[in-house]
C-alpha cells in the first residue's frame, strides 16, 4: 500500500500536505479502499487478542512472567484464559497511550517478536529435531533473508518523522522497544529469582499420552 502511494502521489508535496481535511490519503475514491485497510487492521487486532492470551497462559504455566499463578487460570464458564486476555489488553492500552504524544506509530515490535526467535534458532548450537514441516536445507537461507529484512525494517521504523523532532512528534519506538527488551533481560537474569536459574524447558500438561493417540482419539470421537 505504501509503495503504491509513493509511486502514484505525484510531485506536488505541498498540495498533498495541505489537504483540507488533514488526511492526504483519505480523499475521494480512496476512502473506499482505505475502509478495507481499516477493517483489516480491526480484525487483525481481534485475532491477536485471541492468540496472545493463550501465549500468556502457556508462559504462566511454566512460571515465566510475573504473577504467573494469577494468570494461569481459566474462566469457569468459557474455559478460556480471560485473565491473560485482560493482561494483554491492559498492556496494549498502556503502550497505546504513547500515541497521545504524537502521530508516529510503528510495527517494529512485531518485527522484533519474529526477529528474536528466528535468530535464536539459527544461532543455537544444540541439536534441533524438526517437526512435521521443515524447510530442511532451505531453512538457513530463508532465515538469513528474513533476519536481514527485519533488521532493515526495525531501523527504518525507529527513524523520527522529521529531522527536528520535539516531544510531541518524536518517534518513541526506540525508547519503548529498548525498555521492553531491557525489562525482559532483567527478569530473566535477575539474581536467584530470574528464569535463568530455574527455567529449563516448557512443561507438559499431558502425562503418559502420546500426541498420536490424542489425534486418533479425537478423530474417533468426531
Amino acid at each position: 500500500m505504501n509503495m503504491a502511494l509513493a509511486f502514484c502521489m505525484g510531485t506536488d508535496i505541498a498540495g498533498i500536505v495541505s489537504n483540507p481535511i488533514g488526511q492526504p490519503v483519505a480523499t475521494r475514491g480512496v476512502l473506499v479502499f482505505l475502509s478495507f485497510a481499516i477493517s483489516t487492521q480491526f480484525f487483525n487486532g481481534a485475532s491477536i487478542l485471541i492468540v496472545s492470551p493463550r501465549l500468556v497462559f502457556t508462559f504462566s504455566r511454566d512460571g515465566v512472567p510475573p504473577f504467573s499463578s494469577v494468570r494461569y487460570k481459566l474462566h469457569s464458564r468459557t474455559r478460556t484464559p480471560m485473565r491473560g486476555a485482560w493482561a494483554c489488553a491492559g498492556t496494549a492500552l498502556l503502550l497505546g497511550l504513547l500515541a497521545l504524544e504524537g502521530p508516529t506509530a510503528s510495527i517494529a515490535g512485531l518485527y522484533m517478536s519474529w526477529f528474536i526467535p528466528v535468530t535464536s534458532r539459527s544461532l543455537e548450537g544444540k541439536e534441533w529435531v524438526p517437526g512435521a514441516f521443515s524447510l530442511v536445507r532451505w531453512g538457513r537461507p530463508v532465515a538469513v533473508i528474513a533476519v536481514a529484512w527485519m533488521s532493515f525494517a526495525i531501523v527504518v521504523f525507529a527513524f523520527p518523522s522529521t529531522p527536528d523532532s520535539t516531544v510531541s512528534n518524536m518517534n518513541y519506538t526506540a525508547v519503548v522497544l529498548s525498555g521492553w527488551i531491557a525489562m525482559c533481560l532483567v527478569c530473566y537474569h535477575f539474581p536467584v529469582y530470574g528464569g535463568v536459574h530455574w527455567s529449563s524447558r516448557p512443561r507438559s500438561n499431558i502425562n503418559g499420552v502420546s500426541s498420536a493417540r490424542i489425534v486418533r482419539g479425537a478423530g474417533q470421537k468426531r
